[in-house]
């Protein structure tokens, strides 16, 4: 924005853009936080029997996560 490359117009465009960006990494994340949760179910039996649950729990959480500190990040400058 110091430069003049990034208007305010500009915004959503920017803000759209963003928003899949953190989209796509929320799910990376997601599905690892997941596999992680079966992996160590299947290994230590660490979660119960509700696993799938809080695999469930942990993917949903991470991508809003992701998300809300994606659009945090682009609309405060």
């Amino acid at each position: 924005m110091a430069l003049g490359e990034v208007r305010p117009r500009d915004w959503w465009r920017i803000l759209k853009r963003e928003v899949v960006i953190g989209f796509l990494l929320g799910i990376i994340l997601s599905c690892i936080g997941f596999l992680r949760v079966i992996l160590w179910q299947q290994a230590f039996q660490t979660f119960g029997p509700h696993y799938l649950l809080i695999g469930f729990t942990v993917f949903l959480s991470l991508i809003g996560v992701v998300l809300w500190g994606t659009i945090s990040g682009a609309s405060c400058p």
